[in-house]
């Protein structure tokens, strides 16, 4: 949904109230009205009931600044381009505090579909042993919050480590023997993610072109 929410808000200040931008808000405003709704859509009308809605909105709203509270009025919604029934029935919109080194750490390394552990699970199928230090873990969450667009920079980070990895050492080089390259262990650690994603002291933050 940011991306259709990035087409109403307009940065700087003043509404967007051209025809478009209200064509979209009053799609949004049929799931939020109370009793039964009728959507008319490619393969026919559906009849739907309303539902408590949890909207996350990236940073589409990130220039909205409220003076006294973190949370933002329907006021502000109004004065970012929200038409005022829309706005109306949003109860309660608040911020999001921002992601911290542990906090992608924690998204690289909680849970069972993590990006880590795909990647793992993908090399034991080639045969090889896939591990990653902790200090790999750390630099990795440091370059995706100096990029500064969230955890889905994690995946391009991670893809592009183990890619480059498995390249070097497997796909590539003098062994032709598929069964010798593939029965072996890659071990990313610190030096490797480094070699990977240089530290350029004092430069601009590397952007992974994720930024909305």
């Amino acid at each position: 949904m940011q991306s259709e929410f990035g087409k109403i808000v307009q940065r700087g200040g003043g509404g967007r109230n051209d025809d478009f931008s209200a064509q979209i808000q009053n799609e949004f405003l049929k799931l939020l009205e109370p009793g039964a709704t009728l959507l008319n859509g490619r393969f026919g009308d559906t009849r739907t009931l309303p539902l408590n809605s949890l909207i996350i909105l990236s940073d589409a709203l990130s220039f909205v600044k409220s003076v006294n509270t973190d949370m933002l009025s329907r006021q502000d919604l109004i004065s970012a381009g929200f038409i005022p029934e829309l706005a109306g029935r949003i109860q309660l919109v608040d911020r999001f505090i921002p992601l911290e080194i542990e906090h992608f750490e924690r998204i690289m390394l909680d849970g069972e579909a993590t990006v880590v552990r795909e990647k793992v699970n993908f090399c034991g199928k080639l045969g090889i042993t896939l591990t990653f230090e902790k200090d790999a873990i750390h630099e990795i969450a440091v370059l995706a919050k100096n990029d500064g667009s969230g955890g889905r920079s994690l995946n391009h980070v991670v893809n592009l480590i183990v890619d480059t990895e498995l390249k070097k050492r497997v796909f590539d080089g003098d062994v032709k023997d598929r069964d010798v390259k593939t029965k072996q262990m890659i071990q990313i650690n610190k030096a490797v993610v480094r070699s990977i994603f240089p530290v350029n002291n004092g430069a601009k933050p590397r952007c992974f072109g994720f930024g909305t």
